[in-house]
């Protein structure tokens, strides 16, 4: 009996620490979200040829370091199967948050092309697998392990 009761604490113990998969954007924790489009790229007659939506998201801190970096590829993975990418070329993605000498900055940066957009769109590739197909990725050294 002592071994179930040690058994069910540890399955209770473990769903508040990692709870569980949901793709409610209210799980990760941020303050704010500022969103605006570019454009990027221009041709000779001043025409606007590429266009890039800027995110910059107000963070919290996660439980883990490990979780502090992914949920930001939660939160994109969600902003990007919620909206319709026609017009859109990038993403340009910035988060802020408190760093660990208790001042406001950059915590986690990158940029998706296009077809990076699409695969998340299309549930090609999953939010773990984010990291190695962003562009100018940038991870607060203070998060790194």
């Amino acid at each position: 009996m002592k071994k179930i009761c040690r058994a069910v604490s540890l399955v209770i113990i473990a769903f508040f620490i990692f709870g569980c998969e949901s793709s409610n954007l209210s799980n990760y924790k941020y303050k704010s979200k500022n969103e605006n489009t570019t454009c990027i790229e221009h041709n000779e007659n001043m025409e606007c040829t590429k266009r890039a939506v800027v995110l910059k998201y107000e963070i919290e801190e996660s439980l883990t370091k490990k979780l502090t970096i992914n949920q930001n590829y939660h939160i994109i993975e969600e902003y990007i199967k919620d909206k319709d990418f026609v017009d859109i070329d990038e993403i340009q993605y910035l988060a802020t948050g408190k760093l660990s000498n208790g001042y406001d900055g950059k915590i986690v940066s990158f940029t998706i092309k296009k077809d990076i957009i699409m695969m998340i769109k299309n549930g090609s590739i999953y939010p773990v697998e984010y990291e190695k197909h962003l562009d100018d990725i940038w991870i607060y050294d203070g998060l790194k392990t």
